[in-house]
């Protein structure tokens, strides 16, 4: 072989092991970005399981609220009615008053 041929031997060389290496650092960051995107969607589906979880707390917060303020209400109707009884001496009593459902 002549001395450019030589050359041009090694130039090729040296550009294919240069595409090696830009390769071979793609596939290490293809890696690396493929498990940031895993951690992220790990995060993803456990943040969506946190929401989930804490929409049914909120929903039996407001049903147990809900519960109470009719008990409330309730009571408020018993007393009522107890007091006119009270004041009209025992005579007859008051009926309840019907209340719409809160």
């Amino acid at each position: 072989m002549s001395a450019s041929q030589d050359d041009t031997a090694m130039n090729a060389q040296q550009l294919l092991s240069e595409d090696e290496q830009i390769l071979k650092r793609a596939q290490a960051d293809l890696e690396q970005w493929k498990m940031k995107v895993e951690k992220a969607d790990q995060e993803k589906s456990r943040l969506t399981l946190e929401k989930l979880d804490t929409d049914e707390t909120k929903k039996k917060a407001q049903n147990s609220t809900s519960v109470i303020m009719q008990a409330q209400a309730q009571l408020a109707m018993d007393s009522d009615n107890k007091i006119k009884e009270i004041e009209s001496g025992g005579r007859q009593p008051v009926a309840p008053e019907p209340h719409a459902a809160l």
